[in-house]
């Protein structure tokens, strides 16, 4: 089994079922020739479903912000288990389907070295730690 990709872990497709994770799906081979031509270095093209609603970290309140960061907490959790990490720690990376949060970055995932630390920490300490530690006492 590679790991090079995080979908043949089972890592995404748990993550989908457990609606953690927005399901995105491979481009067909017809567009993706389209796009392989204007972006060469890309090795993969997906799509998800469309969101109905967008919003952003600095629209919601405590609650939000709390819940996407558990969230990406969580599934750093999950990647972890099956060999990968998330080198992205961002609440742009999270939308709400209703109240939940979802994750939709589905290229933050990638291979985790042993005894590295998470290279994501400061961006999660930035952008959700410290404006919860902010708001809370504040």
């Amino acid at each position: 089994m590679s790991r090079s990709f995080p979908g043949r872990s089972g890592l995404l497709k748990r993550l989908v079922a457990d609606g953690k994770l927005i399901e995105a799906q491979e481009i067909s081979a017809e567009l993706t020739q389209e796009l392989k031509e204007a972006v060469p270095n890309a090795a993969l093209f997906v799509e998800h479903p469309r969101l109905p609603f967008v919003s952003y970290c600095y629209e919601w309140p405590f609650e939000m912000l709390q819940s996407a960061a558990l969230l990406s907490l969580n599934v750093l959790l999950a990647a972890l288990e099956k060999g990968y990490t998330l080198k992205d720690a961002s609440p742009y990376n999270v939308q709400f389907l209703g109240p939940k949060p979802v994750l939709i970055d589905v290229a933050s995932f990638e291979p985790y070295v042993e005894g590295e630390p998470w290279s994501a920490y400061n961006e999660f300490c930035r952008l959700f730690l410290n404006p919860l530690l902010f708001q809370f006492h504040l």
